[in-house]
């Protein structure tokens, strides 16, 4: 599905993190009337569409491309494991226990899991794990 964001927000830094999130395009208000349809021809040949004066400010290596959606399947068996013991509501310490590991480990997985996934915290994890068994 192709996604045009037409927002008042500026494209600094908005844009830039639309498209990270998924979209295909980011156009500002302002620019509606002028490059709307410059937009949607962009967008629906497979390009990224953001205002060219916008990108000419970028900071060097910034870079204009979607974010490969994570997936529980780049986890690896003990991460997925770990995940799953913690989305049902045990502590580091009841993890450790059942699989004979020490708490420190489990933690050390945990911030595996969360930075694979793009995750801040735990409740995030939980979140995101009920959202993939929709």
């Amino acid at each position: 599905m192709k996604i045009l964001v037409c927002s008042m927000y500026p494209e600094d830094p908005y844009a830039i993190e639309c498209i990270h999130e998924g979209a295909s395009g980011y156009l500002h208000k302002t620019n509606v009337l002028h490059s709307f349809q410059d937009a949607i021809s962009t967008i629906m040949r497979g390009e990224i569409y953001i205002n060219p004066q916008y990108v000419q400010c970028l900071d060097y290596g910034t870079a204009i491309e979607k974010k490969e959606i994570a997936s529980l399947n780049s986890l690896s068996k003990r991460e997925f494991e770990i995940c799953h013991y913690i989305v049902s509501g045990l502590s580091f310490k009841e993890i450790a226990e059942k699989l004979d590991i020490s708490p420190k480990t489990v933690s050390a997985h945990h911030a595996h899991i969360l930075d694979k996934l793009s995750l801040s915290n735990t409740s995030q994890l939980i979140h995101f794990v009920l959202q993939q068994k929709n």
